[in-house]
């Protein structure tokens, strides 16, 4: 999955924002009996403080993005609001044009949501309306879409996204682990981001429970939001499996849903077993070997699932090269007494890699790349072969099974996370 943003960023922002002054005293959000009756002027000192509504729905399942429209009343006479560019599953919208409006009734406004595929077609039939006095009025935090508190253990590399912040300039993240035996909770990431998807590039490799959390900043690097609720996750220890990857490992997916959703992650389809993600986003063999030690070792798997290549072939890689990296994985796990389990590559789309504007396109002799790695793979003691089941007969990624052409999108993570889990349970148990 590509990297929606980087703590490069976040790194040049910080020498700009750490000398933040203090912040005010909370705003407390206003009653909410009806969206006409909040007074209409009010200073933007901070999020809570500006005249807006925040509306939610659930993810579907293989949207690129929604398109969301707003009506002035249910006979949907008058569209006030469209976006059809909203990645994430929420929004927030300002309300005070529509409140200077005096045609407008405010507490007839309603909304609905469309989900849509790489093209901007529909996926499925639009929401059905809902009113937007019935939604968050004035939220004074970020809303967190990641669904670490929803699995059993998080990821080596987290994702931390939630919903933009109307008129927020930048967001602050902290992450923390809590004491054990009493002693104090400690910040182990300060990080700041202009983007509301945030990619972790060091790995959390301390075993424990953590909790992160993230307000919005204005163009002066002072506080605009209060923080947000903080979200908890846990970080095991020792493991018996684990999965070594790139992208695909690490997960996400319809180009624009970030690896911190399950739908996604194929470790989410693996039951009776559970399999720890080490993946990385945009490795390469090459990057995988180079991090073993670090990334591996600390959680002493019995078993470390190999999945990757495909970052190597698309590139131009010489299989030859790929396939020493490999070897030299399973040299690692044979060394320090990991069971290794290698996983084929899966096939790529190019015609829709075209398609991307920050992809670069498939190298022209990719195959060859693929189909290498695929035969030393096979060849292996431990393989699992997951490359036929997402391969059509023109030997490419099924159109149906991705939106970018290199990403598996929710129902072959499904396919592979099932192949996966029953072979491990099959050999090794749970």
């Amino acid at each position: 999955m590509r990297r929606i943003t980087s703590l490069a960023a976040g790194i040049l922002l910080s020498a700009a924002v750490m000398g933040m002054p203090s912040a005010d005293a909370a705003v407390p959000v206003a009653e909410r009996p009806s969206l006409a009756a909040l007074p209409q002027v009010l200073p933007a000192v901070n999020s809570a403080r500006t005249d807006k509504v925040r509306v939610t729905w659930d993810v579907y399942k293989d949207a690129v993005r929604y398109r969301l429209s707003v009506w002035a009343s249910p006979q949907k006479k008058k569209l006030l609001y469209q976006n059809e560019w909203i990645s994430l599953p929420g929004r927030e919208l300002e309300l005070s044009s529509y409140r200077r409006d005096k045609t407008i009734n405010m507490d007839e406004l309603v909304w609905s949501v469309t989900p849509l595929d790489r093209t901007g077609k529909p996926i499925a039939p639009t929401s059905e309306l809902q009113y937007l006095r019935d939604g968050e009025i004035r939220p004074e935090t970020p809303k967190i879409v990641s669904e670490y508190d929803r699995m059993d253990d998080a990821p080596l590399y987290p994702v931390y996204a939630w919903l933009s912040v109307a008129d927020a300039s930048s967001y602050e993240v902290e992450v923390w682990r809590r004491g054990e035996n009493g002693s104090p909770d400690e910040r182990v990431r300060h990080l700041y981001t202009y983007e509301n998807i945030l990619y972790d590039e060091q790995p959390l490799t301390w075993y424990g429970n953590y909790t992160w959390r993230v307000r919005a900043l204005d163009g002066n690097g002072r506080r605009y939001s209060e923080w947000s609720d903080r979200q908890s996750f846990v970080v095991l220890g020792k493991v018996k499996f684990a999965a070594l990857g790139d992208s695909i490992t690490h997960g996400g997916g319809a180009i624009s849903t970030p690896p911190c959703m399950k739908l996604y992650n194929w470790e989410s389809y693996t039951s009776p077993v559970s399999v720890k993600n080490l993946g990385c986003s945009g490795n390469t063999t090459a990057d995988m070997l180079a991090r073993f030690e670090r990334d591996v070792l600390p959680f002493q798997p019995e078993v470390l699932v190999i999945l990757g290549g495909v970052n190597d072939f698309r590139e131009g890689t010489y299989g030859g090269e790929s396939i020493a990296n490999l070897a030299q994985l399973r040299d690692k796990c044979n060394a320090y007494g990991i069971i290794p389990v290698f996983v084929t590559a899966p096939p790529i789309r190019p015609e829709y890699m075209l398609s991307m504007e920050e992809m670069e396109p498939a190298a022209e002799d990719w195959r060859s790349g693929q189909t290498a790695i695929n035969e030393w793979v096979r060849q292996q003691p431990y393989h699992i072969d997951i490359t036929e089941p997402l391969t059509d007969e023109d030997g490419e990624l099924r159109a149906g099974y991705t939106s970018d052409g290199l990403h598996p999108d929710a129902e072959p993570k499904k396919i592979i996370g099932e192949i996966i889990g029953k072979y491990l349970f099959s050999h090794f148990g749970k």
